[in-house]
């Protein structure tokens, strides 16, 4: 072997710390917002066969300082947490951390996370508990990673959660509008540099918008709903295009919608779509007659498919993707008991 020079020396050592600089970084980044991570709960990086990260066990749960017996503090599955959150008081302790092991993440697979849920009979251990697979499964079968993403509907962030550590380097839109949720979700995603909170509702236009209280009481049910300007209460509207200027973005590579109704209206009006243009992946929970007009979804469905979109059914969602990207997609999973 021909020896180096001094110079190409330097270079090579420099060239080597530079990758493990970035490969510390990169592991740093999966491992969520300041939760000590222990090798031996990560499982080796599994891929498909597209060669997409998947994390290969069920997630598991603990919540710090619960008011349960010493026996039960630790990791717990999706069924024992849910048991045990609702069970709390929500006025001695209006808030919990909870930490969850095996949250799809970049390169590893499978990471560890935490944050605050409000205890007590209320919607956020039952979203907690939710299968993480179903709002992010069908994005691990794709050979692709968008580098801009819009999630309107998002609660108190826990997909959110998944997305930033599935794509740190994607920047994250996320949208709510009750202020309580927005708060949470605020607070649950502050350690994440990419992910933007808008505290306010999706709408089609500039317009201000009134919160319609959900029929069950809880706080997974919030819809929104047009009102005069200067309504007491109301809140400003946000649209797609508003939010594209804002953060200087040329467009939404992958779109989650989960907006109790309100996806209606942002399809509503053909000439108010541009948006769209860029749109490589959709995912909607589509709530079929709430906030409908006659011809409603037919219409988006005619409009999307003439876009060159295909659908997919995935879990909860109706998954809408480009004619590149359906092909890995066309595996129908089944739709989960409602919660």
């Amino acid at each position: 072997m021909a020896n180096r020079s001094r110079s190409e020396s330097v270079a090579w050592k420099a060239t080597v710390l530079l990758a493990t600089l970035c490969s510390a970084a990169a592991r740093k980044l999966q491992q969520g917002p300041g939760v000590p991570v222990s090798s031996h709960r990560h499982h080796p990086r599994r891929t498909d066969a597209h060669g997409a990260n998947l994390c290969s066990r069920d997630a598991v749960f603990k919540i710090e300082d619960h008011d349960v017996g010493r026996e039960q503090r630790g990791w717990m599955g999706a069924e024992d947490f849910l048991a045990i959150a609702k069970s709390m008081n929500e006025t001695a302790q209006p808030f919990v951390r909870v930490h969850i092991d095996g949250v799809p993440c970049a390169v590893q697979g499978c990471c560890s996370a935490s944050m605050l849920i409000r205890p007590g009979f209320d919607s956020d251990s039952d979203v907690l508990s939710h299968d993480l697979s179903w709002y992010t499964g069908f994005l691990a079968r794709l050979p692709w990673q968008p580098q801009t993403i819009l999630e309107g509907g998002a609660n108190m962030g826990v997909a959110t959660l998944a997305l930033a550590h599935m794509y740190p380097m994607a920047q994250i839109v996320v949208v709510e509008p009750e202020p309580g949720n927005c708060r949470l979700l605020e607070i649950n995603t502050m350690t994440f540099p990419n992910v933007h909170v808008e505290c306010s509702g999706l709408w089609d236009k500039d317009a201000s918008l009134g919160m319609v209280e959900p029929a069950d009481g809880r706080d997974w049910g919030w819809m929104t709903e047009e009102v005069e300007e200067g309504t007491p209460g109301s809140l400003q509207a946000v649209s797609v295009q508003s939010l594209l200027r804002k953060y200087n973005l040329a467009s939404f590579d992958y779109i989650k919608l989960d907006i109790e109704g309100s996806e209606w209206q942002l399809f509503r009006q053909d000439d108010n779509l541009e948006w769209l243009d860029g749109v490589k992946l959709m995912s909607l929970e589509v709530h079929h007659g709430t906030n409908t007009l006659p011809g409603d979804e037919d219409h988006m469905e005619a409009m999307l498919r003439s876009r060159g979109y295909d659908m997919s059914r995935h879990g909860e969602y109706d998954v809408w993707a480009s004619q590149y990207l359906h092909p890995f997609l066309r595996h129908k999973q089944m739709a989960p008991q409602p919660i």
